[in-house]
Parts: C-alpha cells; sequence; structure tokens
C-alpha cells in the first residue's frame, strides 16, 4: 500500500507538470501520455488534467465550475481529447466520471465541492425532520411521488437514486447531513425500494458504500423492501423474469443468486427476478410502514398530527388575509 498522498500519487501515475495540460500540443500530450506502441493512454491524462485543475482552482488560477459534471467535460477534458487524437474521445465521458470517482471518493484526494460543480441530483432527495435518521432510498426517480408521500407522513429523509448512484451527489448529502446537525445515536436504517435483481443489489451496495467513502459517520443497516416473500405467489409468477445471460454479467448474477437463491422458494427459478414496480404504491408504503415503525424517534401519528396542524395554520392564514383585503 502507498503511504501518504504522494504515495497515492505516484502509484496513480500522477505528477506536476511545468506547462498547462489543457494547453499542450498534440505532440506534447502524445509525449507525456502515450503508450510506447502508439495512441494516448486517455485515463492517465484525464486523471492528470483533474489534477492539475485542482491546483488551479485553489490557487485561484481557473473559476469554479458553475455548472454540473458534465459542463467539466465540455469545456476541459473533450477538447484535450479530441487534440490528442484519442480514440473514441466523445465516449470518453463515462472514464471521466470513473476517475473522478477514484481521486475523490476511492482515495480521498480532494471534494467534488472543490470544482464547484452543481448538484444535479438535489431535488430528488430530501432531508427529513425529526425522523432524519431514517433513509428511505429508491433506485428510480419514477418512485419519487411515493418517497415523497413516504416524507410527509414520517418525517424520514428521502433519496430517489435515479440509477446508478452519483458520487458527487452522496458527498453533497453527507454535507447535507452535517450542516443540518446530524448525530445518529445508533444504527442508520436505510430502507431501499431497489430491483430484486444483481443490478438492483449493486446500486444499493453501491450507495452505502459512496456514503461511507465520503465520510458518512454512522452505522448504514440496509433493509429491502422489494422481496418476494413480500409478494403474493400470482404476482412473482406474472412479474419475474430471467437474468440477463450475457457472459459479462455472468458472475455477477452467480454472486447475486449464492446470496439470495433467485426465486427458487416462490415458484421461479435460481437465476430469475424482479422489478420494483412489481409492487404496487400501496404495498410498498405497507412494507414501509411495518419496518419503519421500530427505528422512530417521532411516532407516524405524531409526525401526521404536525402535518396537518401546519396545514390548518395555512388555510387560516388565507382566510385571515381574504377578511383583510389583501389575499
Amino acid at each position: 500500500m502507498p503511504e501518504g498522498r504522494a504515495g497515492v500519487l505516484e502509484e496513480l501515475g500522477i505528477r506536476e507538470f511545468d506547462a498547462d495540460i489543457f494547453e499542450m500540443s498534440r505532440s506534447a500530450l502524445r509525449e507525456h501520455f502515450g503508450f510506447r506502441s502508439g495512441g494516448v493512454n486517455a485515463s492517465l491524462l484525464i486523471k492528470n488534467l483533474i489534477w492539475q485543475d485542482l491546483g488551479k482552482l485553489r490557487r485561484g488560477e481557473l473559476s469554479p465550475f458553475r455548472g454540473n459534471i458534465r459542463s467539466y467535460w465540455y469545456a476541459r477534458v473533450k477538447p484535450v481529447l479530441a487534440r490528442a487524437r484519442v480514440r473514441g474521445a466523445t465516449d470518453k465521458y463515462d472514464m471521466m466520471i470513473g476517475q473522478f470517482v477514484c481521486l475523490a471518493a476511492d482515495h480521498d484526494l480532494f471534494d467534488y465541492a472543490d470544482f464547484g460543480f452543481d448538484d444535479e441530483g438535489a431535488h430528488n432527495r430530501r432531508l427529513g425532520g425529526g425522523n432524519r435518521h431514517v433513509f428511505c432510498v429508491a433506485e428510480k426517480v419514477g418512485h419519487m411521488p411515493l418517497l415523497q408521500e413516504v416524507l410527509r407522513d414520517y418525517d424520514v429523509t428521502i433519496v430517489a437514486l435515479g440509477g446508478e448512484p452519483s458520487a458527487l451527489s452522496s458527498e453533497y448529502l453527507v454535507a447535507e447531513l452535517r450542516a443540518a446537525g446530524f448525530e445518529p445515536k445508533g444504527p442508520v436504517p436505510l430502507l431501499t425500494i431497489v430491483d430484486y435483481d444483481p443490478a438492483g443489489d449493486s446500486i444499493a451496495r453501491s450507495f452505502i458504500w459512496q456514503l461511507r467513502a465520503v465520510g458518512f459517520w454512522g452505522e448504514l443497516v440496509r433493509i429491502d423492501l422489494v422481496l418476494p416473500k413480500r409478494m403474493t405467489p400470482a404476482q412473482v409468477k406474472l412479474n419475474k423474469y430471467p437474468l440477463s445471460r450475457r457472459k459479462s454479467e455472468r458472475k455477477k448474477n452467480q454472486q447475486w443468486a449464492a446470496r439470495t437463491r433467485g426465486l427458487l422458494d416462490y415458484g421461479g427459478g435460481l437465476f430469475d427476478g424482479l422489478e420494483a414496480d412489481a409492487m404496487p404504491w400501496p404495498q410498498l408504503l405497507e412494507a414501509f410502514d411495518a419496518e419503519v415503525l421500530p427505528h422512530l424517534d417521532v411516532p407516524r401519528d405524531q409526525v401526521v398530527r404536525r402535518r396537518l396542524k401546519r396545514e390548518l395554520v395555512e388555510v387560516l392564514k388565507e382566510l385571515l388575509l381574504v377578511r383583510l383585503g389583501v389575499g
């Protein structure tokens, strides 16, 4: 294992350059980042560009990026890859995302906030109040109305991931929790609404890993809501589907099936899965209610009473304004 930041940078192939990487000519880029066999090592180029830009930002030589992370791709990375004539340069966005995760989350070399990126996922999450320590996390943005109902009735923290979780959004979520004075008194329940298949499992695992990597300081306990045991035999029969048979998915599928037994115990096969949408929202809410009640600091009925009082106050305000001729 490398020792200290210098050791990490050396292992990653990151070094200091006198010249500005963004302004390097094609020949200079190939000289510094080229393979001996020809072509350019795009991964090495991207991580060195990110590191150099970080230094510029900290010294005030570069303005923070007041856009999303894709803005950085278009403004800084794509032009350099194009100049270097990297093969498939227009398809290297995911590679850049991977390098940010490597540097910020895996090795804790900086925070996404250092770049000033806007968080595209900010509108897909809300911090709870009295039950902020309970998280309800959905894989799909389509479940956001359901999550808002959960927030309203239970006052918990909600997050809609929109597919694979974003390390940037995870970092900003942790920062919001810290700013709100969040202090877990015990294990933090994380109730998930993800597909019952290897991909859904991977998304939940990745989100938990990201939270820990970006500094979440509580013990997270995962509680899946979408499980075949919560469904009727008819639901399982009508909604089951075979997992992908692609060679690239084989190992992941086998590991998931070994942990879960797939649908073997529910009338399906070892390599069958279920979409989260196989469970109607009332059924999901019932499962959520059963799992969350032991973890609430503020009882659900008290949360509902508080909400109704707030709504009543707003109605009375509107009536008063109308009486006063202001409304």
